[in-house]
């Protein structure tokens, strides 16, 4: 209520009413009537009885002394009282009005209240507290306007409300102002309002920092169009009347944008997206309010994304290999040109959302049903990691099929595992080449088995490894070896007499049956010169008893030569000569290779072959020393020895 200064210049003497505005606009009519009947004067009492009576706001008056003149029942029930005689005739500052809101004291002398007639004007507080009958207080807002009569200050009037509930709504609502300015001091958005001339109304931190002002401040009225706004992307200038920000409260609907540049302070500009909201009070509208975000990350990345995309579908589409993806359930989300072509479809879209086990999948190499638990391309569903798999089969539209190799790797989007994508490519024609390249290579493995054999028919096997090493020139001085002749006497007068195959039938199987004692008693053949046989003992891998070895083989052949010769070849005879001692042993040749052996005991070990006798074994002195123990021998005597003289000689006859 606003009362203005009045008073009652007729009212019963001791009553003094003093009304506020509201009231007093009905009460003046009678209060200033002049030439009142004593019914006139009843009637105006009763008028301004039911107007105090009636309304919500507490009113009392009081004296010059502060002392209740008058309360009506707003008054006594605010104030917690039984009746207004409770209060007439009380000091009403210490009855209702004695302590400040902090709690001090509130001398009568400061009192807001009785300022009114100290100093005869209005007074309008409402940042203090009224007390109640029971000691409790409740803050209040006052009226507080002086009362003369006959030009005589008399007392005051007093017009309060309780406004606890007014001010628990003003705090809520601060409380939602605070929140509000929180919210626009913390997010990291742009936000300003303006109003319906385009005026900026506020701005919040963001805002004044993304358009790299100061302060609020700098835009508080500023036309925001113009300043922040003016022109397109294209650098065309900007017409107010169609800028879409204002279209909020043109067509009274929200706006959003994100193709359009916003402008700094320094001139420069950056991508922005925003939403623009009409504002409205109690039904009118008063501007809008924009929120904006500076987009230029953002685009930087969409573009880097589109042309990551863009990248990855060039590689999809280009690569020879069939690519193509599929969901959970195995129904297929993407197929690149090759996956279509190679399955024989026209079009990617007769592939999505089919099943692609179903589809492409479903039998096995071997012709059963391929159960789809069992499928391998969904095992990488089941482990998470890839698996790869070359030796299955797809189908394509037509329903054949084709053998694949394929690579199946889980999918997941924000650590969710969404599906698969598959790899393969048609292996038919690798197949068939891998196939090919097996044949050959059996063959060529075939061809070196002959090779190696054939080698070996020819070198020792440890010379056979150095050749094929690499090794330049293979040579080795051996200190210890025994050396085997062996002659066939009388062989070269059957050259005349006998056909060539039935006299190379004869040396191949005598020196075959020669050689098999070589392998069986590790003796190393060297080579046959015509119908005579070379051997050594203790190379290429040295042994301690190469000269029981030489001596073993020795009796072996001479054994054996008779059944070995046949009945059709009664008149031939073997002689063998040997000896022990140092020698040389390589390889020579550069087109027919040819392990030999050179050396004294060589040459020696030969003219005992040759000055023995038939069916005889002739060895050496040294020789000798080293079988004596074992094995029985006869001396010859001294013969002599082409190149050497003299010379002790013995004959191998057995063992002991």
């Amino acid at each position: 209520m606003d009362p203005i200064t009045a008073a009652s210049p007729d009212a019963p003497i001791g009553v003094q009413r003093m009304v506020p505005v509201s009231l007093l606009n009905n009460v003046l009519p009678f209060v200033t009537a002049r030439g009142e009947t004593g019914n006139d004067v009843e009637q105006r009492d009763e008028i301004i009885r039911l107007l105090l009576d009636s309304t919500g706001e507490g009113i009392y008056g009081t004296d010059m002394d502060g002392v209740c003149t008058f309360a009506n029942p707003a008054c006594v029930r605010l104030l917690g009282f039984e009746s207004e005689q409770d209060l007439l005739g009380k000091n009403m500052h210490d009855l209702v009005h004695h302590t400040r809101p902090n709690g001090e004291p509130y001398p009568m002398s400061e009192c807001q209240i009785y300022r009114a007639f100290r100093e005869q004007v209005g007074v309008h507080v409402d940042d203090e507290v009224m007390f109640c009958a029971d000691g409790t207080a409740f803050p209040a807002e006052y009226w507080s306007y002086p009362v003369t009569r006959d030009d005589e200050l008399v007392g005051c009037v007093l017009t309060f409300t309780d406004i606890r509930e007014r001010r628990a709504a003003e705090d809520e609502l601060q409380q939602q102002h605070d929140l509000v300015r929180l919210l626009l001091d913390s997010t990291a958005e742009g936000i300003y309002g303006i109003d319906l001339d385009g005026n900026c109304t506020f701005a919040n931190p963001a805002c004044v920092e993304v358009l790299g002002f100061e302060s609020e401040a700098d835009l508080l009225g500023q036309q925001m169009h113009e300043l922040v706004h003016h022109t397109l992307p294209d650098g065309e200038p900007y017409p107010v009347e169609q800028c879409q920000i204002y279209k909020a409260f043109w067509e009274h609907t929200g706006v959003h944008v994100d193709d359009e540049v916003m402008f700094c302070k320094n001139g420069t500009s950056f991508e922005a997206e925003y939403w623009s909201y009409p504002i409205e009070k109690d039904g009118e509208l008063l501007g809008c309010v924009l929120t904006f975000v500076d987009i230029t990350e953002r685009r930087v990345a969409e573009r880097a994304i589109r042309e990551q995309e863009e990248l990855v579908r060039l590689l999809l589409q280009s690569t020879g290999e069939g690519l193509y993806g599929f969901d959970l359930d195995g129904n297929c989300t993407f197929a690149n040109d090759a996956c279509v072509r190679l399955l024989g479809y026209e079009t990617d879209q007769d592939l999505l959302g089919r099943q692609m086990h179903k589809l492409v999948h479903h039998h096995l190499p071997n012709g059963e049903p391929y159960p789809v638990e069992q499928c391998q391309i969904y095992r990488a569903l089941q482990v998470q990691t890839g698996v790869h798999v070359d030796d299955e089969l797809m189908f394509c539209a037509d329903g054949s099929s084709f053998p694949a190799e394929y690579w199946s790797y889980p999918m997941f989007r924000d650590g969710e595992l969404i599906g698969c994508v598959l790899t393969f490519v048609d292996i038919t024609e690798r197949k068939r080449i891998e196939a090919e390249l097996a044949r050959q290579h059996q063959e060529l493995e075939i061809e070196k088995a002959k090779s190696e054999a054939l080698l070996l028919n020819i070198l020792p096997e440890t010379i056979a490894d150095e050749l094929k090493a690499g090794t330049a020139v293979i040579a080795d001085g051996v200190s210890e070896v025994s050396v085997l002749f062996a002659d066939i006497v009388n062989f070269t007068p059957l050259t005349a007499s006998v056909s060539p195959q039935k006299l190379v039938g004869l040396l191949d199987r005598i020196f075959s049956a020669f050689d098999d004692v070589a392998d069986r008693l590790g003796f190393e053949k060297i080579k046959t010169i015509g119908d005579s046989y070379m051997a050594v003992a203790g190379v290429p891998v040295h042994r301690p008893d190469h000269a029981e070895a030489a001596a073993d083989m020795a009796l072996t052949m001479l054994e054996d030569f008779e059944e070995d010769c046949g009945e059709d070849f009664p008149g031939l005879e073997l002689r063998i000569g040997m000896d022990s001692g140092p020698i040389v042993a390589g390889v020579i040749g550069k087109r027919k290779f040819t392990y030999d052996v050179w050396g004294d005991t060589v040459n020696v070990a030969s003219r005992m072959e040759s000055a023995g006798l038939p069916n005889h074994i002739q060895v050496t002195d040294r020789l000798r020393d080293r079988l004596a123990d074992r094995y029985l021998l006869d001396a010859r005597g001294m013969i002599p020895i082409k190149g050497k003289g003299e010379m002790q000689t013995y004959f191998l006859r057995g063992r002991r």
